[in-house]
């Protein structure tokens, strides 16, 4: 019996840490407070990564971060 396990990759834009780190992340896409969408509605990584385990992935981790994108990924059988 051959298994393959599922592989789900999502590059997200997350929350930052700080409210300097926020500032850091628009800058560094050319945005200002007063440029920034106020629709968006960010979480923080750990909080995706819990909600993955939750309902029943493995090996979850974030694999790359650069300020507010973050590659997370995890396995299901």
């Amino acid at each position: 019996m051959l298994l393959i396990d599922g592989v789900f990759l999502n590059l997200e834009h997350v929350a930052s840490a700080t409210e300097a780190l926020h500032q850091k992340f628009l800058a560094a896409v050319g945005l200002t407070p007063e440029t920034d969408d106020p629709t968006n509605k960010l979480l923080d990584v750990e909080t995706q990564l819990k909600w993955l385990r939750q309902i029943g992935y493995k090996d979850v981790d974030c694999f790359w971060k650069w300020l507010e994108i973050a590659l997370i990924g995890a396995t299901k059988p």
